[in-house]
């Protein structure tokens, strides 16, 4: 019986190592970093990562979000969103900053002066001004509706103090910050 068990065995040695030598490459393979991010293939969620960048721990490039303010130099009459056709050149820039850098994105931020008692009706204001802004960018310069978003402060973040026409006038305005997101870039030490 032991001469059968032993010959079972060793019958089935040259089986059982072909089967591991296969298994062994097999995860060999896995645990290459085939696009050098210090992720192992068998984790790697995003297999064409940039070696430039830093990863999470599937493998894909982490973002920083970057965001910077375009100067719109747009300013409304008193009580009024209606959007003078001398600022339509200003919004074609912004929307051809938007054409020329597809990732961006852009809040408008509405704003309107302290005349007035009621700020229901100032935020009210300030949001419609925005939203003429936001409605030009997607209506007429096709800037995707998902890219451009808008917000009314009210009179709640003033651009000049005082309260006279000059103040006032400045602070009836719309304001862009665009976004992007910004690949974080690995610490070079040499």
């Amino acid at each position: 019986m032991r001469a059968l068990a032993l010959l079972v065995v060793v019958g089935l040695l040259p089986a059982c190592s072909q089967m591991m030598v296969h298994t062994d490459l097999k995860s060999a393979a896995n645990l290459q970093d085939r696009d050098r991010d210090g992720v192992i293939n068998e984790r790697d969620q995003c297999q064409d990562s940039d070696v430039r960048f830093v990863v999470d721990g599937q493998g894909c490039t982490l973002y920083r979000a970057s965001e910077e303010n375009f100067l719109l130099d747009i300013n409304f009459e008193n009580g009024s969103g209606y959007l003078h056709p001398r600022y339509y050149p200003v919004v074609r820039s912004l929307a051809q900053a938007l054409s020329d850098n597809p990732t961006l994105n852009v809040l408008i931020e509405g704003h309107a002066s302290t005349v007035g008692d009621n700020a229901g009706v100032n935020y009210k204001l300030s949001l419609r001004r925005a939203r003429m802004i936001a409605d030009l960018l997607i209506a007429k310069y096709a800037i995707a509706s998902s890219r451009v978003s808008v917000i009314g402060r009210g009179a709640m973040a003033v651009k000049a103090e005082g309260d006279n026409s000059v103040s006032h006038r400045q602070n009836r305005r719309v304001n862009a910050v665009l976004s992007d997101k910004v690949p974080l870039e690995k610490n070079r030490w040499y």
